[in-house]
Order: C-alpha cells, then sequence, then structure tokens
C-alpha cells in the first residue's frame, strides 16, 4: 500500500526537487501543490497520510496551514519546513500546528527520504495504536464483552 504524501510550498523549484527525490520511491504517492488554499482542499476528498509544507508561503504561513490540517483531520501527520531556523516559527509550529518535525531547506536527498520514512511510520504506529486504544474501550465498556464477564466472576 502506498503512501501519500502532499507537499505545499510556493517555490515550483523546491517541489520539483522534492518530487525528483521521491519519484523512485515505490511505495510513496506525492502530490504537490503551489497554495495552501488548494491543498485543504483536497484533504478529505482524497486520503493523505503525510503533508509537508513550507513555513513561508505569501497567502497562509505553514503553522496556519498545518493547524488547518490538523483541525480537518488530525491522524495526518505533519511536517514544516523553513529555509531559515527561525525559533520563534518552529516553536509556533510545534504549539499550535502540533508537527511531527522540522526539515530544514537545505536538506539532502537522504534526509528527506529519511524524514518521510519516519513519519510514515510513526503514521501506522498511530493508526495501530488508536485502534488498540478503540478495541481496548469496546473491551471494558461493552455489555458481556470478556473484561466484563470477568469483572462480574470477581
Amino acid at each position: 500500500m502506498s503512501s501519500k504524501i502532499v507537499v505545499v510550498d510556493d517555490e515550483v523549484v523546491i517541489l520539483k526537487a522534492i518530487s525528483r527525490i521521491l519519484q523512485d520511491e515505490k511505495d510513496i504517492d506525492v502530490e504537490i501543490y503551489t497554495h495552501p488554499t488548494e491543498a485543504l482542499d483536497h484533504i478529505g476528498k482524497k486520503p493523505v497520510d503525510i503533508i509537508l509544507a513550507d513555513y513561508r508561503m505569501p497567502d497562509m504561513d505553514g503553522v496556519e496551514f498545518l493547524t488547518r490540517v490538523r483541525e480537518k483531520d488530525d491522524k495526518i501527520v505533519r511536517i514544516v519546513m523553513s529555509g531559515q531556523a527561525d525559533l520563534e516559527a518552529l516553536t509556533r509550529a510545534i504549539n499550535d500546528a502540533s508537527i511531527h518535525k522540522f526539515l530544514a531547506k537545505d536538506f539532502s536527498p537522504d534526509k528527506l527520504i529519511n524524514t518521510i520514512y519516519d513519519a510514515i511510520d510513526f503514521y501506522e504506529k498511530s493508526l495501530v495504536t488508536n485502534h488498540l486504544a478503540e478495541v481496548g474501550r469496546r473491551e471494558v465498556v461493552e455489555p458481556d464483552s470478556s473484561a466484563d464477564r470477568w469483572l462480574s466472576s470477581k
């Protein structure tokens, strides 16, 4: 199964570089957007596992964009990238958008690929954890579950 990655940056050169780096990865499907509003419209219509967004964009900065992504679907793993390591921006991204990682734009191909696969791993583990929590909740809460029967026997 392929992981769905959305990349948002107003710099077409960066989008092309990321697409070129990831094009040989068989288990990754990449969609690119130059405008955050277009990417937001995409979310909910098609499945998305990971979003990689630039911090500085003209109409909406990356933190605002990733915060809106989180509001639409908090399971999507969010990564922010920037050409400038701005501590205030990074703090906002962590606190407001709950980003998974910060990626400096001077990344090497290996760094980008490793960051994406780390995010995929995090996403898949989150799905399993959420599923197990739901199963556990049902076992404890629902009548006549094995947990309910065990508690009744004590």
